[in-house]
């Protein structure tokens, strides 16, 4: 018997990375069910583009009819949420009593409309939602950017300085305990990799509720790696800046004069104080780009050898599937959810978050890959992780079963 599927979150066909993963997986998954699915959609935030193609799919709309004052108080909360103070008090209050109203609003549409079950896309679901199957597709890690803030305080503070230091661990605290609270509200949550379930554990939820599955990403034909040439040592980093990416020992790195003929590319923005200050002392083999058009993506790996990530407490990053879609090389480390699901024995890793440590892996992936064309078989395997049709099937077997 047909159900009756909902989508709601971070699902777009053009924004890139995890939202355009979700939005590839959910349409494969629609396209080979027998299910009707409903597509709650935000104007202007959250639109089913291709979706809205589909036979077996209908679109609603979530609308809240909030008083004028009530508009003026949320408008002033997204002009606010980034302020410090009071201003970032009120934001939050008044946002959590909008995203209140909107939790009410889609339990309306899931009722009227008969929906057996809701994915939940990029967040855990914070509302309930009685007699209707909530799976949550999370991003990462319970406490966010929280864990690493805590482990590296005074590299921290060096970075935002004290008073932002503070009041963004409190901020992910109060995220941490929300979500502590939320367990309960999803069915199934669904990790990016084994590495933030292992988190969300520790954290205290219930490993009946767990599942791991790597996020989907477009598929596209691997291309022999650059052999030759004046791009052979160079190395793509790509991405939102903040601490935790610890780009600032990556600058360390290239700075050795024995990386001198090697040059790094860093594409992102930087969202901490120090960023600029960084930006102002690159040597002259890093190049600063604050950010590229999405369609612009392909021609940066087309420039460059490697991709370099150094993050410390990262799920799954989108430049890393991206990276492995075109079977480009990466450098990374062991520790994070990444290095799940990358190809071992084509793939690169550091150990330390040394510069020494990194350098020295940097120079021996570029060595490694001097003459050498792409294990083929290994990319097309580790590739299946990443296939929308792949993850939409899990998908289906997650929601329906």
């Amino acid at each position: 018997m047909a159900k009756k599927i909902a989508f709601y979150g971070f699902i777009d066909q053009n924004i890139g990375g995890l939202c355009s993963g979700h939005f590839l997986a959910i349409q494969s998954y629609c396209r080979n069910s027998k299910n009707n699915f409903l597509f709650l959609s935000s104007p202007g935030w959250l639109e089913p583009g291709r979706l809205s193609d589909l036979t077996n799919l209908e679109v609603e709309e979530v609308k809240i009819n909030y008083s004028v004052f009530f508009g003026y108080l949320v408008r002033k909360a997204q002009d606010w949420s980034k302020r410090g103070g009071f201003k970032w008090l009120f934001s939050t209050l008044i946002l959590q009593i909008l995203w209140r109203e909107i939790g009410g609003e889609i339990r309306k549409l899931l009722l009227n409309n008969g929906c057996d079950a809701i994915l939940i896309a990029g967040f855990q679901n914070p509302w309930k939602f009685p007699g209707v199957k909530v799976v949550s597709w999370t991003q990462g890690p319970v406490f966010g950017e929280g864990e690493w803030l805590l482990k590296h305080p005074f590299l921290s503070i060096s970075h935002y300085g004290l008073f932002k230091y503070f009041l963004t661990l409190t901020g992910y605290l109060i995220r941490g305990v929300v979500n502590w609270f939320d367990f309960r509200k999803s069915e199934i949550i669904i990790c990016g990799s084994s590495w933030a379930k292992t988190v969300w554990r520790k954290w205290g939820c219930p490993k009946s509720k767990l599942i791991v599955l790597p996020y989907a990403y477009k598929r596209m034909a691997p291309r022999i790696w650059k052999n030759g040439g004046p791009h052979d040592k160079s190395f793509l980093h790509l991405g939102r800046i903040v601490p935790r990416k610890r780009i600032e020992l990556l600058i360390e790195a290239f700075s050795d004069p024995r990386l001198s003929s090697y040059s790094l590319t860093l594409v992102g923005q930087f969202v901490f104080p120090r960023g600029k200050k960084l930006v102002d002392k690159l040597p002259p083999n890093i190049f600063y780009r604050p950010q590229v058009d999405f369609s612009k993506v392909g021609e940066l790996y087309d420039e460059h050898k490697f991709l370099i990530q150094v993050s410390e407490n990262e799920n799954l990053g989108s430049s890393i599937m991206e990276a492995m879609a075109l079977g480009v090389p990466v450098l990374l480390n062991r520790s994070n959810g990444t290095a799940d699901y990358v190809p071992k024995s084509d793939w690169h890793f550091f150990d330390k978050y040394e510069a020494e440590d990194l350098v020295q892996a940097i120079m021996r992936a570029s060595r490694a890959t001097e003459g050498m064309e792409c294990d083929w078989e290994a990319i097309e395997e580790h590739k299946k992780h990443f296939s929308p049709e792949v993850v939409g099937s899990k998908l289906a077997e997650i929601i329906d079963g």
